[in-house]
């Protein structure tokens, strides 16, 4: 896999955090799902932080671990992101 460009804020490191605990209040989200969120929900949403040993009726999705040194999240949408090509 290639680095990511100078100067681009890459995620592999937080990417293999997700579903984990690692802060008083953060909520980590893959690229793709915080342009989802970006795009759908106004400012103001209202947000209801489900705190549960019970995963609800969509459980709880097992969390793709990637390379540290690949230098992108592989939900990023940019062009560039040597996960999306072929």
């Amino acid at each position: 896999m290639k680095s990511a460009r100078a100067g681009k804020r890459t995620g592999e490191e937080e990417y293999n955090k997700l579903g984990q605990t690692a802060s008083a209040g953060c909520v980590r989200l893959t690229v793709a799902d915080t342009k989802w969120i970006y795009d759908n929900c106004p400012s103001g949403t209202v947000v209801v932080i489900y705190s549960s040993p019970d995963p609800g009726p969509l459980g709880k999705p097992e969390a793709q671990q990637i390379p540290l040194d690949c230098g992108w999240d592989p939900t990023d949408p940019d062009p560039d992101n040597p996960w999306l090509l072929p």
